[in-house]
């Protein structure tokens, strides 16, 4: 096999395009539309919302950027655009209607097709939202770490969760659940928080210390690292 002398590679990588080379490879795009929540969960990293607080959003400019760098330089021909946050449902429903036709029209313009999904805990789910929602296509997940008493205690919104999930469902554009699995949730790891709840797409997540969640949950999952 012929070799290059190690000159030679570092002279022609520093010719080509590094945007190019991170992105050529991505099929699926998280986007992060705040930081902000309107939870508390105690393992969570996000900052909560401050009443009065404006709030930081991914404006859709910035947006537009970002898909037409993906439209650019990716070599894949179907994107999946995931919304997460923070809460995404500090995002109001326009911003999402606009968002997702760009998406569409930017990626297709260069041949490619766009699926589109989005993470939120469901609390701030409106009629607006569900609308453009469904009319583009976007498949929205939830996390529920288990009962109502149990869920409630790391993470809150329980019966507002599970109210706008059967709205969801009833769309068909509802994609499924997750649950953090963590100290008042492990014992019931499978089959009974599967059992309780309205949906058969159901996945978990063990929890791992991260921002707020450092104060008082690093030693959770030891407890139940066999589950």
């Amino acid at each position: 096999m012929k070799t290059l002398p190690d000159n030679t590679v570092s002279r022609n990588y520093s010719t080509i395009n590094r945007s190019w080379v991170s992105l050529r490879n991505v099929h699926e795009l998280h986007i992060e539309l705040t930081n902000v929540c309107n939870l508390h969960c105690s393992y969570c990293y996000a900052e909560v919302k401050t009443p009065g607080k404006e709030v930081p959003l991914f404006d859709i400019d910035t947006f537009a950027i970002a898909i037409e760098r993906i439209a650019e330089y990716s070599r894949k021909s179907h994107i999946e655009l995931i919304f997460h946050g923070g809460e995404p449902l500090l995002q109001s429903a326009q911003w999402y209607d606009e968002a997702c036709t760009l998406a569409v029209k930017i990626l297709g313009d260069k041949g490619k097709t766009v699926d589109f999904g989005l993470q939120s805990n469901l609390t701030l789910l409106n009629d607006e939202h569900i609308d453009v929602f469904a009319r583009h296509g976007v498949k929205i997940g939830t996390s529920i770490d288990g009962p109502e008493a149990v869920h409630n205690q790391v993470r809150g919104g329980f019966k507002k969760t599970i109210h706008n999930l059967k709205r969801l469902r009833e769309r068909g554009i509802f994609s499924g659940a997750i649950a953090v699995i963590h100290l008042h949730n492990w014992t019931l790891v499978p089959p009974n928080l599967r059992n309780f709840l309205p949906t058969r797409n159901y996945s978990f997540s063990p929890e791992y210390c991260l921002g707020s969640g450092t104060r008082s949950w690093c030693h959770t999952f030891n407890r139940g690292a066999n589950i």
